[in-house]
């Protein structure tokens, strides 16, 4: 079938209002309804917006378990559960459709996650069975209810009838035939007589200005005692009589109070042990609202105040860039997977400082399995985990130095030994020889393996202060300024070979560092990309320092000829390792610059492809705000 023909089927249904389509980006929470989806629903298509926020609010609260449900069975299952659901909507006249949806994810990311949704809605109202508008209230009243163990109650506010649900017996113990119900009854004997003035203000505000209405209130139980309860409602016009009838609810306190503590995962029992502590704050994320609330505490672990209104968008950007994919991943992991997560994250706060958090997230599961949300804790851990990482520095440090000095001992060993055995043997040769040439030939040979071995003794000398100098005083150390020193000192090379040297530090100006390692490091680099230049081509060595993940790096790149790294990659730092045929070359430039970058908590890798050139990048043990 072409594309075209496609398209026109899909014009077709559009124009004779079968169905609507829908496509939904799930990361930006656009959500694009077609104009006859909202047709459905008594709407022009400009007066809805292409938003699934707003999408939401047009479904009945009661089925939204139903939406969510439904797309999770989707995602968990890779899209093999197909999405389906029926559920209710407001129509703009104040009517009720009952729409079917369907679609599948036709996009995942790298972990799995959907980007992309696509699906139809189709108006299945006239094929479902159901009674009257009042009735339908009614049955959905009293499921929500007997859902949350609340009494139910609603009053006719043209005619002053009310009515109250069986709970409210229940809850006063009172009988049927004990009390009626009546406006009088309920505003003015049950409702004690100082919160009844409170409830109907509350009402008339309501039914005037659509402002929520809910209060804690006392009610009389059978006996005369009161007890505490929580009212509310809303106002809803009966489509065939046109009357305002407002549809309440009365919730024990207590029981109310029970629920949300029910409504925390049992696996947080240390959540009393929290209150008090200011180190651990607590959030909760509300699925069906999307609505996100911290506690008292992690608005002051963030350094934010009150007027802060938390969403994942903008409470991602409080963490630090290398923390972020580990918390949309573990987030991700909760909603599709229903998996926990415990992690330490270094976090921004508000008033741009640096601290290290821990944060733990587990998801809020009806009792039908059903994700409804999700629990998470926050603790200050940022004393705590710099002592580790200081710790840890340490250990590294410590490790690397001993390795250090193993090798030291390892090389002082193996070198003093062959030179002192090559000593001996041309002495030897000179003490038993009785032809005055020989001798001279033997002396000669003595001075050359003297010479050698000095020049043992001077390498062996400037390993020892590579350690030995950590105890200078470290400063701040300008990149130019050194580079600048390093440039007039190998002026001559760079003129013989007419070497082009160029610096750029405009990204990062200095490092806390020992000057003399600094220049050294430096002068071996470049120096080693004008020894080992390519023939008949004029050297060229960038030399630039930069931020990384939030780390000072320094890159010394060249056009030399290159080093196989595949054949020479592990023996590339080793003592008296070449790898090119040039007479200049000792094998302890690239030795000293690894022992002296490590020594200072640093590291240096390498780049090379023979015939392109190498590029040796430092990492400095010194972060940007440093």
């Amino acid at each position: 079938m072409h594309t075209s023909s496609v398209e026109n089927i899909f014009d077709q249904i559009q124009h004779t209002q079968l169905l609507g389509l829908w496509q939904w980006n799930i990361p930006s929470r656009e959500k694009y309804m077609s104009p006859a989806f909202k047709k459905m629903l008594g709407y022009e298509d400009f007066e809805i917006s292409n938003n699934a926020d707003l999408w939401l609010q047009l479904i009945y609260k009661e089925d939204l378990s139903r939406v969510v449900k439904s797309y999770q069975e989707h995602i968990s299952s890779g899209g093999e559960v197909p999405y389906e659901n029926t559920v209710r909507y407001y129509h703009k006249n104040g009517s009720t459709i009952h729409i079917l949806s369907k679609g599948h994810v036709t996009e995942w990311d790298a972990f799995g996650n959907p980007l992309k949704m696509v699906g139809y809605y189709a108006d299945v109202t006239g094929t479902l069975h159901h009674g009257s508008q009042q009735q339908k209230e009614n049955e959905r009243w009293q499921q929500v209810a007997d859902a949350a163990q609340l009494a139910r109650w609603q009053w006719n506010i043209k005619t002053g009838d009310v009515e109250w649900s069986d709970g409210l017996y229940l809850f006063t113990g009172y009988t049927k035939e004990e009390i009626k119900a009546s406006y009088f009854t309920f505003f003015h004997v049950l409702i004690n007589k100082d919160d009844s003035s409170r409830v109907l203000q509350a009402i008339d505000l309501h039914i005037k200005k659509n402002e929520p209405f809910k209060l804690e209130i006392r009610m009389q139980r059978k006996g005369g005692a009161y007890a505490w309860y929580v009212i509310g409602g809303k106002l809803y016009t009966d489509k065939s009589t046109k009357e305002e009838i407002l549809m309440g609810y009365v919730l024990n306190k207590q029981e109310a109070q029970q629920n949300k503590k029910n409504a925390m995962p049992k696996a947080f029992a240390f959540k009393e042990e929290h209150v008090g502590l200011s180190n651990i704050g607590e959030w909760v994320y509300n699925i069906a609202d999307e609505n996100i609330v911290w506690s008292a505490e992690v608005f002051k672990l963030f350094e934010l105040g009150p007027d802060y209104k938390p969403s994942f968008e903008n409470v991602i950007e409080l963490y630090a860039e290398e923390s972020r994919p580990l918390l949309q991943k573990a987030l991700g992991d909760v909603v599709y997977h229903q998996k926990e997560y415990d992690l330490d994250l270094l976090c921004i706060t508000a008033k741009g400082h640096k601290k290290w958090v821990r944060e733990v997230g587990k998801p809020i599961l009806d009792k039908d399995g059903n994700l409804t949300g999700i629990f998470g804790v926050l603790e200050d851990i940022d004393k705590r985990k710099r002592t580790e990482l200081s710790l840890t520095e340490s250990n590294r440090l410590i490790i690397n130095k001993n390795k250090r000095l193993t090798n030291f001992a390892h090389i002082a060993a193996h070198n003093l030994q062959t030179h002192a055995n090559n000593l001996k043997l041309t002495l030897q040769h000179v003490d038993s020889s009785d032809n005055e040439a020989e001798k001279l030939f033997f002396m000669e040979a003595v001075k050359k393996v003297s010479a050698s071995l000095n020049q043992t003794l001077d390498h062996l000398n400037e390993l020892v202060k590579v350690d030995g100098e950590l105890e200078e005083y470290r400063e701040t150390v300008y990149f130019q300024t050194v580079f600048d020193n390093v440039v007039n000192a190998l002026s001559r090379n760079i003129n013989e070979t007419a070497a082009h040297v160029q610096g750029d530090f405009s990204r990062c100006a200095y490092v806390t560092y020992v000057p003399a390692y600094l220049e050294s490091i430096l002068q071996n680099l470049i120096s080693n990309a004008i020894k080992y230049r390519q023939p008949g081509k004029n050297p060229l060595v960038v030399v630039r320092s930069y931020i990384k993940n939030g780390y000072k790096i320094l890159s010394i790149k060249d056009n030399g000829q290159g080093i196989d790294l595949d054949k020479h990659g592990s023996k590339i730092f080793g003592l008296y390792k070449t790898f090119h045929q040039n007479p200049e070359a000792h094998g302890i430039g690239l030795f000293m610059t690894k022992n002296q970058v490590e020594a200072m908590g640093g590291s240096i890798q390498v780049e090379s492809e023979p015939g392109i050139g190498t590029t040796f990048i430092i990492q400095f043990n010194e972060t940007e705000d440093a």
